[in-house]
């Protein structure tokens, strides 16, 4: 999930802003919170993996 945040932030990099004729700034601004959540839940998915992975490992140990 992290990684899938990548493609997001570079599309938004090839498409780009640009400003009309009336001076309306054009961007595809949806893309930049979108890829920001998809990397921060592959974040806490990963942290969440990690810890889990070392209670259990732990829990292990003892028995």
């Amino acid at each position: 999930m992290y990684y899938s945040g990548r493609p997001v932030s570079a599309r938004l990099q090839l498409i780009g802003s640009s400003v009309d004729l009336l001076g309306i700034l054009r961007e595809p601004f949806a893309l930049l919170p979108l890829g920001f959540l998809i990397v921060i839940i592959g974040t806490v998915m990963a942290v969440t993996r990690l810890v889990r992975r070392k209670r259990h490992s732990a829990q292990s140990r003892i028995r």
